[in-house]
């Protein structure tokens, strides 16, 4: 489902949006979230235990267009209002979005260098006879990717949390500013939750147990996408991560046993070599894909957040009551 952002009224000739007009878009984004959150449901191959590069790349890219529309009626008093202490909220808890961003980032990068050893084990043994010396360097690189630095991080687990609003003031009684950013909050710490998991943390328990007070109008698909989640989904690498090197592995198995490391190519060899190539390319694929998804839930969220600080300084420069606000340079 597609929607237009509302655009800022720049002139006077232009017709501001009726209380109607706003409350018809800001319903029609709260109805679009139950398919944001639906999309979210693992289905098919990607029910299976684990998760995936391409699962997460899609869970990222339904956090950015959540943000995307937060950052609009953020915008855009005329559609939410204004309120001081859900913008607080927004500005405070993008943060950790941000931090988390970075590392899942780091962790691409990782995974793109390591993965370097597999094309150069594949580029050597694609071509000609498998000698010795091709055979030695393959398998050397067959074994920097098996024996790379494990996923480790540990201080990025206390960045996500499960939001302030799971039990929130009744539905009814908020406003829309602020039920716009319980929307954020949820989506962020299921899709944070998993990127944690993904670069070593261990969120698995705060992503599987989250759930949203039914008066939302997406809580129940929200509920669907955590219940259809378990333990076990965040466990391990990804699966694009794990076929790679299940390949590589087999592929080495055959390396060393071959006569007097030396031979000629079998089929097995040849079965073995293909299964590689299609891993890593599979392997590349996802790892752009969530490195793009990633950066660009960056952008959206650290432009979102610098908008919504302006905003915060100039509806509340008359103010005398103050909140702490973390204030950031990227």
């Amino acid at each position: 489902m597609f929607l237009v952002a509302p655009r800022r009224v720049d002139s006077a000739h232009e017709k501001k949006p009726s209380v109607s007009d706003s409350g018809v878009l800001f319903s029609t984004f709260e109805w679009s979230l139950v398919v944001r959150f639906k999309s979210l449901v693992p289905a098919g191959c990607e029910a299976r235990p684990g998760t995936s590069l391409a699962y997460l790349s899609r869970a990222v890219g339904v956090l950015s267009s959540i943000h995307v529309f937060a950052g609009a009626f953020i915008d855009d008093p005329a559609v939410c209002g204004f309120e001081e202490a859900a913008l607080a909220a927004y500005i405070n808890g993008s943060v950790k979005i941000l931090e988390v961003c970075n590392a899942a980032s780091a962790e691409v990068e990782r995974l793109r260098r390591t993965r370097l050893h597999l094309l150069l084990a594949i580029r050597v043994l694609s071509t000609g006879k498998p000698t010795r010396d091709k055979i030695r360097k393959a398998r050397e690189s067959i074994r920097e990717w098996d024996e790379r630095s494990p996923r480790a991080c540990t201080s990025i687990d206390l960045l996500v949390r499960e939001p302030e609003d799971a039990d929130a003031p009744p539905w009814g009684r908020m406003t829309a500013l602020k039920r716009t950013i319980c929307a954020v909050e949820a989506a962020s710490a299921f899709v944070g939750g998993a990127l944690v998991a993904f670069v070593g943390g261990k969120p698995g328990g705060l992503t599987v147990g989250l759930k949203f007070a039914r008066e939302f109008p997406w809580a129940d698909s929200f509920n669907e996408a955590c219940g259809s989640l378990s333990g076990e989904t965040f466990r391990s690498p990804p699966r694009e991560v794990e076929a790679a090197t299940a390949s590589a592995r087999g592929l080495a198995e055959i390396i060393d046993n071959l006569p007097g490391n030396d031979g000629e190519k079998t089929e097995g060899w040849r079965t073995a070599m293909k299964d590689l190539e299609n891993a890593a390319a599979e392997l590349t694929v996802g790892l752009d894909r969530l490195g793009n998804a990633v950066n660009a839930l960056f952008n959206v969220t650290l432009n979102t957040r610098n908008n919504a600080l302006l905003i915060y300084r100039a509806g509340g420069a008359n103010k005398r009551k103050s909140r702490r606000i973390y204030d950031i340079n990227y």
